[in-house]
């Protein structure tokens, strides 16, 4: 009789456990009900290039349940009613739904991407202490790591239009230098869309910056005969230094992206755009970068046509 009480008891408790979380196997239920969460294995997770159309076909319907899945959540995401200091419980690589960090709060991210959002967060909460209207409080980054966030791969960007065709040449190099680097390929096309609309000839920061993804001429002591520009060099160079700042600020990819295009822990809106009055407009900091970045390029949008801030439109 005992035996019996205590398996029924058992039964209950598991009952209980998949009637709370119906979508999710027995060992996801009891560490949702214990706010508890899986740890992903490995820090920069890669979407594999598909070696067939089986395999392509396998992935695209795997990214349409997770998308549907995530349409569920976006409501309460983006309402904020999420805990600022409840652990995340959005699986890897389907964007930022129910993220709560717990310096910036709820993510706010949202299933579609607008000029202020999207599904890797809200652009006010990536650029979490960023305020015009206190242009002295500085940016507090949410940590969030690449293996959070939705990306396309960089084979769909390019079958879904023409966004991406400037960089159609150098996919091989974005995915060689990806691979080695932990990378994903598309995250290297969208700083080359971002910082040169992938033109192997750009030339930026007062011609300073060289190439396809605007390395500076510090990083090019040992550039071939056809210097920083060669667009092999350009992307080796500026994938392993993206690379490496990733992992000094320990897989913070808002760090990471921040430190790639000049912004630092604690850059305020006053800093950023003081450069308007110096004869140096276009020296300001990109306060839309993120939203473009995150929102844009990763998901195969234009993100040049992305933002609130809008702070580089004064340059023109």
């Amino acid at each position: 009789m005992r035996f019996l009480s205590s398996l029924l008891a058992v039964s209950g408790l598991l009952a209980t456990l998949v009637a709370a979380h119906p979508d999710a196997s027995f060992y996801e239920a009891y560490h949702r009900s214990h706010g508890l969460q899986r740890r992903a294995g490995k820090t920069c997770h890669r979407r594999v290039k598909s070696s067939s159309p089986a395999a392509a076909a396998s992935y695209a319907a795997a990214a349409t349940s997770s998308s549907n899945a995530g349409k569920k959540s976006s409501k309460t995401a983006a309402a904020g009613s999420a805990s600022s200091t409840a652990p995340s419980t959005a699986s890897a690589g389907e964007g930022l739904m129910l993220f709560s960090d717990s310096a910036c709060g709820a993510s706010g991210a949202t299933d579609a991407t607008s000029d202020a959002g999207g599904p890797n967060g809200a652009q006010a909460w990536l650029n979490c202490g960023l305020s015009k209207s206190k242009p002295d409080a500085g940016w507090t980054p949410p940590k969030i790591s690449l293996s959070q966030i939705k990306t396309l791969t960089l084979e769909e960007a390019l079958a879904k239009g023409s966004i991406y065709e400037p960089c159609r040449d150098y996919v091989k190099l974005f995915e060689k230098y990806g691979e080695q680097h932990g990378v994903p390929p598309i995250l290297l096309a969208a700083f080359a869309m971002q910082e040169s609309t992938c033109n192997p000839n750009a030339r930026g920061d007062n011609g300073g910056a060289y190439g396809l993804m605007q390395i500076t001429e510090d990083k090019c002591g040992d550039a071939p005969a056809a210097g920083c520009a060669d667009p092999e060099y350009n992307i080796k160079t500026a994938t392993a230094y993206f690379a490496k700042v990733l992992e000094e600020h320990n897989n913070n990819l808002l760090l990471a992206l921040g430190t790639y295009n000049g912004w630092y822990d604690g850059l305020t809106y006053s800093g950023a755009v003081a450069a308007k009055n110096t004869g140096c407009c276009n020296c300001q900091q990109n306060l839309d970068y993120m939203q473009q970045m995150l929102n844009g390029w990763v998901l195969g949008l234009d993100g040049h046509s992305l933002g609130t801030i809008k702070n580089l439109d004064v340059c023109n």
